[in-house]
């Protein structure tokens, strides 16, 4: 007979808040990277078409960060979202049990 199937809600709580966390951390990463440092200080260097790529380079960098702490966001949600379903099925489950109809 099996022992069943038990679902450590606590340690999968703090993987999500884990993840949360540092999505929070890839947040602040895509706004630096997003910002390739010329400002008002490189403005009079004339970077032309360089300074132009580099900038691009840059930007596309950032949206990628941004990509990846939107997906890290959703897996936390995801994994909260899971463990409140759980949460909810298991309460359910015992009082049923405990009071049958």
């Amino acid at each position: 007979m099996s022992d069943g199937f038990v679902v450590d809600v606590v340690r999968v709580r703090g993987v999500a808040d884990a993840l949360a966390a540092s999505a929070d951390v890839l947040g602040g990463a895509a706004d630096s990277v997003a910002d390739p440092g010329f400002g008002a200080a490189g403005a009079g260097r004339n970077y032309r078409d360089l300074g132009a790529a580099y900038t691009r380079a840059h930007l596309g960098l950032g949206r990628a960060v941004g990509a990846w702490k939107s997906s890290v966001d959703d897996i936390s949600d995801a994994l909260t979202a899971s463990m409140n379903e759980y949460e909810s099925q298991d309460e359910a489950t015992v009082r049923a049990i405990e009071f049958p109809r």
